[in-house]
């Protein structure tokens, strides 16, 4: 099985060809169990189910959270963004960083936006700058579009997929995320007469200027309750995803994130990269060019695959944990990229 954070928001230009070569990977591979995040867009998110169909023909996604949803940016708020933008010299930057600097340092304009505006711009994965402010112009009263309350208009980011065919699915919407829709996907399969629950979640980020400890926190006790109360005493789970937090390892220069919100799920489940790893290798790395253009300068395992630790029963004795997507397939002009600006995880278990 495997889990990777494919980035579909910041890195607009190369989101094409990188959700392609994401597919290929996925594709090249034979994993039971696949797990993938970000990816907002409905569009990318329906491309990449549709890519790994012939594989991979089972998958799990939540509905969007709100279904009304109009989006767009009325004139005013248009000549906001563009006025601040100007004035911090977002826009001699390259295409793939302007956006970044908005949020960074037109952090007042952007709270200022509606709710509608600010969704519109956060669907438009694919497009630069000026793409996106034409794509999201035309709107001419904000009052009438403040039914949207949260980013990508309630999208859900996370796809959980399987080759074999799930015979219970369902998902979760966490209640403790004002902005975006956070979710988690949950789907049984049986494998070997076994009952397999996986479940497939991204939970809220580290964010310029914005404190989310506390929402991960949230998430995480949400989480560990989600999973108890879906999975019988003695049967086997696995969760994976994009978790945000992860440990200190100071042995394999790894640094911590939000480690207090990581130690509950590493008490309550076994992280089998971690665990099996003497030197594990980072999930976000400086290394990553990709990091490089959103300017992160730290290394940090915030990817895991999780299972359980039935007190009876069968359980997964693990063959291997390593992580996968690190290599550089995306190319762009003379420069080459990896497909994300994480790395994934992967691990082989058999049953015991």
């Amino acid at each position: 099985m495997a889990t990777l954070n494919t980035e579909q928001i910041v890195l607009a230009t190369l989101n094409q060809q990188r959700l392609e070569a994401t597919i290929q990977l996925f594709m090249q591979n034979n994993y039971a169990l696949g797990c993938v995040q970000e990816l907002w867009d409905i569009h990318y998110r329906m491309q990449f189910i549709h890519g790994i169909h012939t594989k991979y023909p089972n998958s799990i996604t939540a509905p969007p959270v709100v279904t009304n949803c109009t989006a767009g940016c009325t004139s005013p708020e248009l000549d906001r963004i563009v006025q601040c933008l100007g004035a911090e010299n977002c826009l001699i930057l390259d295409s793939l960083e302007v956006f970044t600097c908005f949020i960074s340092h037109c952090r007042s304009v952007h709270d200022s936006l509606s709710h509608s505006c600010k969704s519109c711009l956060g669907i438009q994965t694919g497009f630069n700058i000026d793409e996106k402010l034409s794509k999201c112009a035309g709107f001419s009263d904000e009052s009438s579009t403040n039914e949207c309350v949260y980013l990508f208009c309630g999208e859900s980011d996370v796809v959980l997929f399987s080759q074999l065919p799930f015979v219970a699915a369902d998902y979760l919407h966490f209640e403790s995320s004002p902005i975006v829709d956070v979710t988690v996907a949950y789907g049984q399969i049986v494998f070997n007469n076994q009952s397999i629950h996986a479940f497939c979640t991204h939970l809220s980020a580290d964010l310029p200027l914005v404190n989310n400890q506390p929402e991960n926190l949230a998430q995480v006790q949400q989480l560990v309750q989600y999973v108890r109360s879906k999975v019988p005493a003695g049967q086997l789970a696995i969760i994976m995803g994009d978790f945000n937090n992860g440990p200190a390892i100071a042995s394999a220069n790894i640094e911590a994130q939000w480690a207090q919100n990581y130690n509950i799920l590493s008490s309550t489940f076994n992280d089998v990269y971690v665990t099996s790893n003497n030197l594990p290798l980072c999930t976000t790395c400086s290394e990553n060019p990709l990091n490089g253009l959103e300017n992160r300068d730290h290394n940090r395992i915030i990817d895991h695959i999780f299972v359980n630790k039935p007190s009876s029963g069968p359980g997964f004795c693990l063959q291997s944990s390593s992580r996968w997507a690190d290599q550089r397939v995306v190319v762009q002009g003379e420069e080459s990229y990896p497909v994300s600006d994480h790395y994934g995880v992967q691990a082989s278990f058999c049953l015991s």
